[in-house]
């Protein structure tokens, strides 16, 4: 019954900033808040990072409670909304401020409190918060930072009626990252492990190797839905975004220290381009690349630096090992088996297959219907003007879609590619969307949005003037095509994206 007046009240006295919270479903029991992509400012109250709720019979599960006190509250009343049951369980995945500083007002409404293990260091330092630096004192109201009931450092398990949660510690140096899995549900939340459309940030993790195998022991447990702390993609291939940079960064300066003897000669012009147009690039990659090094010095210049990051693990306990590494390769080129290599012969002498396969095609013709679904190519997206664009998603009931892109600019001709030619992409933005396209070399970005470069892509909901999405930097197809579909209700509900 006390949370139910809590809502009233609540309703009652507002929030002060609307943070618009919509939930999206992830599976059966499981919804997200899906953050803005880009910095926690004003405009945004912070509100660039995921979160979730799960719910049982008992009561809901939530996965970070947010970046204010106003944002759980928000939160909360959503999920009072589909169903009045209590908080019972908050658990933090990382120590970040982004993550956490929701856990008061989740306290007052009777949830246990669960984080990782460096989370008390924050409590007993009472550093002042740097989110209070980038938002209104009104947006931060009654926020502040609460010791948690659970320091998690070790594998825990949850079972609440049917619902079975395991929180898991992967890294055995590390106390700031945990994860949640839902066995059932098959869904991991892996808080920050995986960074989607944004570099990923090393001061948060213990080491690089560990990092990089706490992602390979994510990568081969079996789960269908995995949330990050940033961003939308939520199948198998957003753990790529992370995995690539991180391989790219631990290659590029081991190399570099093959050749330098000092942190500054090594690091200096240690530069990943496809990452230069992406969020967090210049806060986060140089200290990367000064925290590699500082881990990666402790392996002897002689060692030849393997692609996984189990050598980098075995290199500093055994330095003397680089000939049990290189061995493996030899060995495989040595012991090749005979019947392979007759095996490979055999498609050579089956070409006759093709033609049966051929010849019973044009004897058993598909269906007129089937062909011309087959053959049937979606149109262009049409792009207008800014105020015919508007008027014609209000009237429509549609979504409002702003391009921003500018000269001479190679990532806005690679999303131009992707808007072209994909055509799942072109058929939920003709059928959902009013698009607008903006040259900056010409045109100012209406409605005062700002955008920290080009390509930037806003959806927006045209009769509030209010921004769903924002990305920018090096779009990728599947990235764009994922942030699309959480708005576009009738394709998520039919499945219409593989998520």
């Amino acid at each position: 019954m006390r949370y139910v007046i809590t809502l009233f009240m609540f309703t009652l006295y507002g929030f002060g900033f609307d943070y618009h919270l919509e939930p999206k479903k992830i599976t059966e029991g499981v919804e997200c808040f899906f953050g803005l992509h880009g910095k926690a400012e004003e405009i945004n109250g912070g509100r660039v990072i995921n979160t979730c709720f799960i719910e049982s019979k008992e009561g809901y599960i939530v996965i970070d409670s947010g970046p204010t006190y106003s944002y759980a509250q928000q939160a909360y009343n959503v999920m009072q909304k589909r169903k009045p049951l209590p908080i019972k369980y908050v658990i933090n995945t990382s120590t970040e401020e982004l993550h956490i500083l929701g856990n008061e007002f989740y306290k007052e409404q009777g949830a246990t409190l669960i984080g990782p293990k460096a989370y008390a260091s924050l409590v007993e330092e009472k550093q002042s918060l740097s989110l209070l630096e980038k938002v209104t004192d009104k947006i931060f109201m009654n926020t502040r930072l609460i010791p948690l009931d659970i320091y998690q450092n070790s594998d825990r398990t949850i079972i609440i009626d049917d619902t079975h949660l395991e929180i898991k510690k992967f890294e055995e140096n590390d106390a700031q990252n945990l994860v949640v899995y839902l066995p059932k549900q098959e869904t991991i939340f892996v808080g920050n492990y995986v960074s989607n459309n944004r570099v990923p940030a090393l001061a948060q993790h213990h080491s690089l190797a560990e990092w990089m195998g706490t992602l390979k022991k994510i990568e081969t447990m079996p789960w269908k839905h995995i949330v990050s702390a940033h961003g939308v993609k939520r199948s198998r291939k957003a753990l790529t975004h992370t995995q690539t940079y991180l391989t790219q960064l631990k290659d590029k300066v081991s190399n570099e220290l093959k050749q330098h003897h000092n942190r500054e000669a090594a690091t200096k012009n240690i530069e990943l381009p496809p990452y230069s147009t992406i969020a967090f690039y210049d806060e986060f990659h140089m200290k990367n690349i000064q925290k590699a090094y500082d881990e990666l010095k402790l392996i002897e210049p002689s060692l030849s630096i393997d692609k996984s990051e189990q050598v980098i693990q075995l290199a500093m306990t055994q330095n003397q090992k680089d000939k049990v590494v290189k061995e493996p390769s030899k060995v495989v080129k040595k012991t090749p088996k005979p019947e392979e290599v007759v095996e490979s012969k055999k498609p050579v002498k089956t070409e006759p297959t093709p033609k049966v396969i051929a010849k019973k095609v044009v004897t058993n013709p598909l269906p007129k219907e089937k062909l011309t679904t087959v053959k049937k190519r979606i149109p262009n997206i049409k792009y207008t003007n800014f105020d015919r664009a508007k008027q014609e998603a209000i009237q429509e009931h549609k979504y409002l879609l702003i391009k921003v892109e500018a000269n001479n600019c190679k990532p806005c001709d690679k999303l131009n590619a992707v808007l072209a030619t994909n055509e799942h992409i072109k058929s939920m933005i003709n059928k959902h969307v009013k698009a607008v396209k903006i040259n900056t070399d010409y045109d100012s970005v209406p409605l005062g949005l700002t955008n920290m470069g080009t390509p930037t892509v806003f959806l927006i909901k045209p009769e509030e003037d209010r921004v769903l999405m924002k990305l920018e930097g090096n779009i990728d197809a599947e990235e764009l095509e994922e942030s699309l579909q959480l708005f576009v209700n009738d394709g998520y509900k039919t499945g219409m994206a593989s998520l």
